[in-house]
Formats: C-alpha cells, sequence, structure tokens
C-alpha cells in the first residue's frame, strides 16, 4: 500500500511540476543531466513496476497454504 501511494505521490509531483513550473520541468536537471521528464517517466514507471511485483507477491501470499 505504500508503495502504491509513494508511486502516485511521485507521479502527482512530476505533474504538478510540470504545471507550476513548465520551464524547470521541460529542462535538461535529470539523473546526471539527462532530460528531467524523461527522468520523471524513468522513476515513475520503476516504481510502478515494483509496485506491481510488491502486490503479486503479497497476494501469492495470502492464498499460499499455511502448515
Amino acid at each position: 500500500l505504500a508503495m502504491g501511494v509513494v508511486a502516485l505521490a511521485v507521479t502527482a509531483w512530476g505533474i504538478a511540476l510540470a504545471v507550476a513550473s513548465p520551464s524547470a520541468f521541460w529542462s535538461s536537471e535529470g539523473i546526471l543531466g539527462s532530460s528531467t521528464p524523461l527522468t520523471w517517466l524513468g522513476i515513475v514507471s520503476a516504481m510502478a513496476a515494483a509496485t506491481a511485483v510488491a502486490l503479486r507477491s503479497a497476494v501469492g501470499a495470502r492464498r499460499a497454504p499455511t502448515g
């Protein structure tokens, strides 16, 4: 649940930055001077994938037989 909340928060942060300060969002201030939007999309994608893996593992652990 926490991973999903953080992924949504980072997504909202990126959208808010794009609206509030487009010049900062569309700059090249990302990781190692790369494109900020591409860096942000990469981070959001990785977080979404990690959240999906964690959710799948949690559901699988709940369904596993005990004992």
